[in-house]
Formats: structure tokens, C-alpha cells, sequence
């Protein structure tokens, strides 16, 4: 049987080691992601991808439409649909809430 001080320790030993672990995978996850890519000379800045949504429909080889059922399997609220409540104007796309 565990005396009382060896249960302490090891119970201050696993949360230590558990808040350790939480610490190493934020600064992971916050790492700044590498991107093969040259600054430009003005701001330090690359653009590695833009869509500047020219024309009435989404560009197929940027995007894919997810569309699903009612709660996605998750139950979330939403609904998703096969991109009609998307509105172009000029250079600009709205995705319009629909209830």
C-alpha cells in the first residue's frame, strides 16, 4: 500500500509532467508554419495564393463545395448547400446566411 507522501509526490509528478506536455504541443501548434517562398522588397511579404473571385462562379480549382445533411454527423446547426447563397460583384464574393 502507497503511503500518503508517495501518493502526493506522484500525483504533483503527473501534473507537472501533463502541463509540460500542454506547454510542448502550444508551442508547436504556434510554431510559424515554413513556406518555400522569397520576400518581395516592399513590405517582407510573399503572396503564396489569392482568388480575386473575377467573374459568377467560384474558380473549381481553388475551392471544393461540402455540401451535407442536417448536423454534418456532429449536430451542428448548420446546413450546407451546393453554393447558391454565393452573390459576386465584381471582385468580391458574399456568402449569404440563410435561414
Amino acid at each position: 500500500m502507497k503511503s500518503w507522501r508517495n501518493h502526493k509526490l506522484e500525483k504533483a509528478f503527473l501534473v507537472s509532467l501533463t502541463l509540460g506536455l500542454v506547454l510542448v504541443a502550444t508551442l508547436i501548434a504556434s510554431a510559424p508554419m515554413a513556406v518555400n517562398a522569397q520576400p518581395d522588397s516592399q513590405g517582407g511579404y510573399t503572396l503564396v495564393w489569392s482568388d480575386e473571385f473575377n467573374g459568377s462562379s467560384l474558380d473549381m480549382s481553388n475551392w471544393v463545395i461540402e455540401t451535407g445533411g442536417h448536423g454534418w454527423g456532429n449536430g451542428e446547426r448548420e446546413y450546407y448547400t451546393n453554393g447558391q447563397n454565393l452573390i459576386f460583384n465584381g471582385s468580391t464574393m458574399t456568402i449569404q446566411a440563410r435561414k
